[in-house]
């Protein structure tokens, strides 16, 4: 979780007193906020030679007060939590991973990216054969 960014504007209302005599002014501050933004999500490497290979998911986000911040990581596994996750890929696939942010007002916003997991073992030498010439 972490605390988000919150803006403050002034309001000002103006109008006629129910008598009519005097005009009334009256000025105040009020929280103006849209859902939660994210900002970044990255995932570090995206793309990966084999299975088995950490890979680290960042997301960067503003909004209201208090962030909660979560990661889908495609491949039926357990959500990560936090803004900075890591995460092992069992087997080479294409994986969308989702983040997910949830405001203090329960508004959540999300974006993806793809990881490639290749399978890139080293292969066993093919068998040579060797010819005795003479003695």
């Amino acid at each position: 979780k972490m605390q988000g960014l919150e803006e403050m504007q002034s309001l000002g209302v103006q109008g006629p007193r129910l008598d009519g005599s005097n005009v009334q002014s009256l000025a105040t501050d009020v929280q103006v906020s849209g859902p939660p933004k994210i900002i970044s999500f990255e995932a570090r490497p995206s793309q990966v030679d084999n299975p088995g290979t950490p890979v680290t998911f960042t997301i960067q986000a503003s909004g209201l007060g208090e962030l909660e911040f979560s990661v889908d990581f495609g491949d039926k596994s357990p959500q990560g939590q936090g803004a900075t996750v890591k995460h092992v890929y069992t087997k080479a696939g294409t994986y969308v991973a989702t983040a997910k942010v949830k405001d203090a007002q329960g508004r959540i916003v999300e974006k993806s990216v793809t990881i490639d997991v290749k399978d890139r073992k080293p292969r066993a030498p093919k068998a040579i054969k060797i010819l005795r010439i003479g003695r």
